[in-house]
């Protein structure tokens, strides 16, 4: 089994450039630069985590109630991850752990994160589920997605998981691309079958 008791920390993130590092073209044109932090999500970002996913997912019934964020904190509090911008939730990862062999690759979304409360979190599981990461949509070409997997993927090292399967919100009915823990000196990840995989 793995040893999952020492928990997760959040790597250290220093804020982003200040303009006056940066060249005078780009002082003009961003005014304010932007204050990113990498951190664990608390009850009290669920204003901040509603209104990104009444935006993002607006065709798809919008964001998840205050009760289920409740709960996945809960369950699993090192799992809910966020970045914010000068106190601004700006981005959300949200996961839990799950015994792989569980669950397979036959289940809904609905029943591996029980319904988004994340009820199914299992301490003693093998794999880290990715229920959702969404990005708000000014913040889009900043990659902070890719800055969420990346603190994902390192937890789940941390943890001594076995692999990280990203599954998706909706009525997604599979879990489709899985990713092995990288191993040091690992290629990038490559497609085939649909299923991404370190190799």
């Amino acid at each position: 089994m793995p040893n999952n008791d020492e928990g997760f920390r959040m790597p250290t993130t220093q804020p982003s450039a200040s303009p006056r590092n940066l060249p005078v073209k780009s002082r003009v044109r961003r005014k304010r630069a932007h204050r990113l932090v990498l951190r664990h999500l608390t009850i009290d970002d669920y204003d901040d985590m509603k209104s990104i996913m009444d935006i993002v997912y607006a065709n798809l019934g919008g964001a998840w109630s205050y009760e289920q964020m409740k709960s996945q904190l809960a369950h699993f509090p090192d799992g809910q991850i966020c970045i914010e911008d000068r106190g601004r939730v700006v981005a959300v990862a949200l996961s839990l752990i799950v015994q792989y062999s569980q669950w397979g690759d036959k289940h809904t979304y609905a029943e591996i994160t029980a319904d988004g409360y994340f009820t199914t979190h299992n301490p003693q599981g093998d794999t880290l589920y990715g229920a959702e990461v969404f990005v708000h949509p000014d913040y889009r070409d900043l990659r902070l997605g890719r800055r969420l997997y990346d603190a994902r993927k390192e937890m789940c090292e941390k943890m001594n998981l076995r692999a990280i399967v990203a599954g998706g919100g909706g009525s997604s009915t599979n879990a489709l691309n899985r990713v092995n823990r990288a191993r040091p000196g690992g290629n990038m990840p490559s497609a085939s079958n649909g299923v991404m995989r370190l190799t």
